[in-house]
């Protein structure tokens, strides 16, 4: 159970410094700055290679179109703060089985069951 707190102290802390970063950085004007910038564009890259990955995930716990596509667009828009809420939820869900957070509830050949 340590670790659901710990993921969502995570998720908090993320939400906390996007927020003060929001609130006390240049704003819009520095967002066009930093596309003009590689090691931003190539961490960027990074962000949504990973959004990817973590989709795919989503894919293989619940096998539903509409599910896959609803996180990968939080994803997408939230970058970590989503995938950070994602792995919490799913920690929860399994109640600390190991198969059943990696492959849902159902973990079995079933793949219509959504976890």
């Amino acid at each position: 159970m340590w670790a659901t707190r710990l993921g969502a102290a995570i998720v908090v802390l993320m939400i906390a410094g996007l927020t003060w970063a929001a609130l006390t950085g240049g704003g819009w004007s520095t967002f066009g700055t930093m596309m003009r910038e590689p090691l931003y564009l190539v961490t960027l890259l990074d962000l949504y290679a990973g959004c990817a990955l973590v989709a795919a995930w989503v894919w293989v716990r619940h096998r539903s179109i509409p599910t896959v596509v609803g996180w990968s667009l939080v994803f997408l828009v939230t970058g970590n703060i989503g995938t950070g809420a994602y792995v919490v939820i799913a920690a929860v869900q399994s109640r600390g089985d190991l198969r059943s957070f990696m492959l849902g509830r159902s973990g079995d050949a079933d793949p219509s069951v959504a976890a």
